[in-house]
């Protein structure tokens, strides 16, 4: 996983490069994994699981602040309906859409880079399991 270089037929270890998730608002930044020998594997593991872990975390945080947006969003409309006398304009009703279907677009972006850190940690409980 992270340990792992690659040896070209010239005997020259270059490191490999990966697509790591980083808590940014845009959820679209990608950096370059860095590489470690293999010697630390285990410890290496570990601390990239425990990253990746509490980037998660952050995800997680990230989509609970979302849903609540979702639910004032929906809030709004629904007293606004009220107010108006049970029919909300159609423009306010395509504003209201437009923003719940944005959330949800971030909201499935982010449950996207949270299966990535599923599929990290599973990578290296497998690499973990495996005799050295």
């Amino acid at each position: 996983l992270l340990a792992m270089t690659d040896r070209s037929t010239d005997g020259v270890q270059r490191p490999l490069k990966g697509r790591i998730p980083m808590p940014h608002k845009d959820f679209d930044v990608s950096v370059t994994r860095k590489r470690i020998p293999v010697e630390q594997g285990k410890e290496v593991v570990e601390q990239e699981v425990s990253q990746e872990l509490d980037m998660a975390e952050g995800h997680m945080q990230e989509l609970k602040r979302l849903a609540q947006l979702a639910d004032e969003t929906l809030s709004d409309m629904e007293r606004k309906r009220i107010q108006s006398g049970g029919e909300l304009p159609a423009r306010d009703m395509e504003v209201f859409e437009l923003e719940l279907w944005r959330l949800q677009m971030k909201m499935a972006e982010i449950a996207e880079e949270v299966q990535e850190v599923h599929s990290v940690v599973r990578d290296a409980d497998e690499q973990l399991a495996q005799p050295p």
